[in-house]
């Protein structure tokens, strides 16, 4: 018996052993302090031999002291055996205090061993405060409505123009429109579809190249509008003034746009995370996100060409 028990200990001491030398976690935020209502980017990096199963915790429901907002996708990267695993996840707080996150357990296995072990990240403490109010500053009154003295000089400039405008109509009329035929004739217009007005601008914001000289909220604002302006001439409702959730629950009533549904929230999801969340994509995450734009124009696109006959007044004299 007292064998087994030394056995046992021997075992768990070099389970522990290897276990702190196969895998890592390292829990951190974009900031320490934060205003309420801010974004607050909580990254959870895990590093484990490429050997090693590991079982992230849920992160969304064991983080009670944040509001959840959105999970970004994982980055996982494999260097020489050595798994790098990068999951972020954004939250908020809407009063002022003073936060700890708590450890986050993460459960594995060893290659070769069945029983679960578990490691933990480091808590992590952060501020959340309130927007400071000058208190100091005078009270003012309003301001009395500005009154401008009459000018009779513009009434008098007002009348002539308007007496000159109605002989001008009446002589128009008199010698000229009512002896005029008038001949329609239908022409052809040729109609800018939606999906081609959509890929001449991806193609212009391409080559501008913003994201690769530093202007990453500017191209994926941009980037945004582009797909909103062009749902809202494919569809026809004002995606241009919707939020991100607005235009999901418009497009689950598209049929056409159903099949694309994931990918049009992935990149809505990005995109505001980069313009909300002062979150800082990878260049392949930036070229991701046009490439997105692309897929989304094109499975939506309609399979015809459509011609609009417009009317346009001849004149037969």
């Amino acid at each position: 018996m007292v064998k087994r028990w030394i056995l046992f200990c021997i075992l768990a001491i070099i389970c522990n052993t290897v276990s702190a030398q196969g895998i890592r976690v390292k829990a951190s935020t974009d900031s320490s302090k934060y205003f309420v209502g801010d974004y607050i980017v909580y990254t959870l990096q895990t590093v484990y031999d490429s050997d090693i199963k590991i079982e992230l915790p849920p992160v969304k429901d064991s983080i009670k002291t944040l509001d959840y907002i959105a999970a970004y996708k994982p980055v996982i990267e494999e260097d020489n055996g050595v798994i790098t695993q990068i999951n972020k996840y954004v939250f908020s707080k809407y009063d002022s205090a003073e936060v700890i996150i708590p450890q986050q357990i993460v459960k594995y296995q060893l290659k070769g061993i069945k029983k679960t072990l578990v490691t933990k990240s480091n808590e992590v403490k952060i501020l959340v405060t309130t927007l400071p109010v000058q208190m100091s500053g005078e009270i003012k009154d309003v301001k009395s409505p500005i009154t401008l003295p009459f000018n009779w000089l513009i009434v008098v400039i007002a009348l002539w123009i308007s007496l000159v405008l109605i002989g001008i109509y009446f002589i128009v009329k008199i010698f000229w429109w009512d002896k005029r035929k008038v001949q329609t004739a239908v022409t052809a217009e040729v109609k800018v579809f939606p999906h081609e007005a959509a890929i001449n601008a991806l193609n212009t914001l391409k080559n501008r190249k913003l994201w690769q000289s530093g202007k990453v909220k500017e191209y994926h604002t941009e980037l945004t509008d582009i797909i909103r302006r062009y749902f809202e001439d494919r569809y026809y409702f004002s995606a241009m003034e919707m939020t991100s959730n607005e235009i999901m629950n418009k497009l689950r009533s598209k049929r056409e746009a159903r099949e694309i549904f994931d990918l049009v929230y992935d990149f809505f999801t990005n995109a505001d995370l980069v313009k909300f969340a002062k979150f800082h994509p990878l260049a392949s995450v930036n070229e991701e996100m046009m490439n997105q734009a692309y897929k989304i124009v094109e499975e939506t696109k309609p399979s015809g060409v459509e011609i609009i006959e417009k009317p346009e007044l001849t004149n037969v004299f």
